[in-house]
């Protein structure tokens, strides 16, 4: 496994440590828009509602594997438990760098790596995680 450059914390779940996460960025719908009584004849562009995309987490490992594989697992049933996952950039040291959060985040796609580790840890190729929205640590929603 290559080195682990995140720490991922899903609340009441487990912690993971992994390689690359992908899909922190920020996007925003644009609008096209132009008053009726403008005089000018192009619409001019606002912005609109902040898109989520998915995040994904690459090469990861966690050291609860029946906490993280329920996690997963329930989405099977029909029941998508939504969380709040903290992503934290980490430095040689492993202190966070920069931390994100991700809003109501739930499970939806798992792919596990065929010779696990430990009997107690889940080592993943990647783990796609759908969300409503991202949070820098200093920012608001």
């Amino acid at each position: 496994m290559a080195e682990n450059n995140f720490k991922v914390s899903v609340k009441d779940v487990a912690d993971i440590y992994c390689a690359a996460v992908c899909g922190l960025d920020k996007e925003f719908d644009e609008i096209a828009y132009r008053a009726g009584d403008s005089v000018i004849y192009f619409k001019p562009k606002v912005t609109g509602l902040r898109k989520a995309g998915d995040v994904t987490l690459k090469d990861g490992k966690c050291e609860n594997a029946k906490a993280l594989q329920e996690w997963v697992d329930c989405v099977k049933s029909g029941t998508i438990q939504r969380k709040e996952v903290t992503v934290s950039l980490l430095d040689e040291s492993g202190c966070a760098v920069q931390t994100w959060t991700l809003i109501n985040a739930w499970t939806k796609k798992f792919a596990g790596k065929e010779n696990q580790p430990e009997k107690d840890a889940l080592a993943f190729d990647f783990l796609l995680l759908a969300h409503e929205g991202v949070m820098e640590c200093s920012e608001k929603y």
